[in-house]
């Protein structure tokens, strides 16, 4: 009898389909990450006196804090759109790495924005009061989606 020669190819894995629950938790995560990197540039790009006293125990203002998070914001919003491929590719993989990067230092910068508003809570009391309401829900919320986006991410 007589066989034809196999040739080993390459068997190609299955495409993963998304759940209804990871696709409504990546369109609130982006809701939240798009509305927080556009109000942490307009508070940024204010010419408010609060945002940009320098205070004496702190090498930079919360105006500072707010230009890195709102570009942070905003790289890691183009990361996780670019990284939402289905193929996996050299360059996919690379991409997954550097979400995965951003998403850490975005951990990192919120902890940071945690120690310059706790610390210098009296200073940013005394010049405005919404700053003050908005940093704190923005630090928790973001504390909070980050890690929800670190366990969806590794987890991909």
């Amino acid at each position: 009898m007589h066989y034809p020669l196999l040739v080993n190819e390459p068997v190609e894995q299955p495409i993963q389909s998304y759940s209804i629950y990871t696709i409504l938790s990546y369109i609130l995560i982006m809701m939240f990450n798009t509305l927080f990197t556009f109000y942490d540039l307009i508070l940024a790009y204010s010419t408010s006196a609060c945002y940009t006293t320098d205070i004496p125990t702190l090498s930079f203002p919360i105006q500072i804090w707010l230009y890195i998070a709102g570009y942070l914001g905003f790289a890691l919003s183009l990361s996780i759109i670019l990284s939402h491929s289905r193929e996996r590719t050299p360059c996919q993989e690379r991409i997954h790495i550097t979400t995965y990067i951003i998403i850490l230092m975005n951990i990192a910068w919120n902890m940071m924005g945690h120690n310059v508003l706790w610390l210098h809570y009296s200073e940013y009391v005394q010049c405005s009061l919404e700053i003050v309401i908005y940093m704190c829900i923005r630090l928790i919320l973001g504390m909070i989606i980050n890690i929800i986006q670190l366990y969806l991410h590794y987890y991909r």
